[in-house]
């Protein structure tokens, strides 16, 4: 719960540039959903708008969530990427567990793609995006693992670009915000925590990423939010049908925090029509036809 809010705070602080990237690792806990959830209200509000999303994570299901969620907002427009490494392509792995709710959502809700294998590289999505964007116009929220910074940073010059990661994104960028100020919370306590299994692919990304970033490129490593409780009186809220988003809560086991994001998320429907009645017990629901693929 305090994490989801933590993005709610990040995202909206990055909104002071027109573009925004959202680099996340949505699948081991909800907090990712929560803030593409708030940055695609940003862009409705015409705040912001959201130009890129990368998944940070080998499983290969996990652009395929974030992918419907984008769906739900009518946003499925926005180029998405993937990493393609060997980092976390177990979601059960270790202790950890990236499937949460990753397959709930592609499995039975609309989307264009279902797994990495239908989108690009992370790197060349970015590097795409970051080329049609104006100069010093885009903020990244990465809240997921560094892998995609490091390999954007890292980046050669290629048939997209003649600059580098590094040129690219002094040239484009005005600033990235770090997730909750911990930027490689995985891979760092590998060794300790087992989180995720071999960390193959992950180990040192945050490093590499953070020290080869431009110095022009302000680097907020911030926690902000992270004491902020709400939801209390959000709980009258009416049930949304067939939200992904509030899904994807209740899926964790989040009861209150998910009637919250059911009131943000009540504006976009799209073709996510019938009627979706829903328990909020843990695990506990029922799935009408519209939810699921044909």
């Amino acid at each position: 719960m305090i994490r989801a809010l933590v993005w709610i705070v990040l995202i909206s602080f990055v909104m002071g540039e027109h573009n925004l990237i959202v680099d996340t690792d949505a699948g081991f806990d909800v907090d990712d959903v929560a803030a593409i959830a708030v940055a695609n209200k940003l862009a409705d509000m015409n705040e912001t708008r959201i130009i890129a999303i990368s998944h940070t994570n080998a499983f290969t299901k996990g652009i395929g969530a974030v992918s419907v969620v984008m769906e739900w907002y009518n946003r499925s427009d926005v180029p998405l990427g993937s990493y393609k490494g060997e980092w976390a392509r177990d979601p059960h792995a270790g202790t950890g567990n990236a499937d949460k709710y990753v397959s709930d959502l592609v499995d039975h809700y609309p989307s264009r793609v279902n797994t990495s294998d239908q989108v690009e590289t992370a790197v060349r999505v970015y590097r795409k995006a970051l080329v049609e964007a104006s100069d010093g116009s885009v903020s990244i929220a990465s809240i997921g693992i560094t892998t995609n910074m490091r390999d954007l940073v890292l980046s050669e010059p290629d048939d997209i670009s003649p600059l580098s990661g590094h040129d690219l994104i002094a040239k484009k960028v005005s600033k990235i915000v770090w997730m909750d100020g911990m930027y490689n919370f995985g891979c760092a306590e590998h060794d300790t925590f087992n989180w995720l299994g071999d960390d193959t692919g992950c180990k040192g990304s945050a490093q590499a990423a953070v020290m080869n970033f431009p110095s022009n490129v302000r680097q907020i490593f911030s926690g902000v939010g992270a004491d902020v409780f709400t939801g209390k009186t959000l709980t009258s809220c009416s049930p949304v049908t067939c939200n992904p988003v509030k899904q994807s809560f209740e899926d964790l086991g989040v009861r209150i925090i998910s009637l919250f994001i059911t009131c943000i998320t009540n504006t976009k429907q799209s073709h996510f029509t019938g009627t979706h009645n829903r328990t909020l017990e843990l695990g506990s629901h029922s799935r009408p036809d519209c939810c699921s693929r044909s």
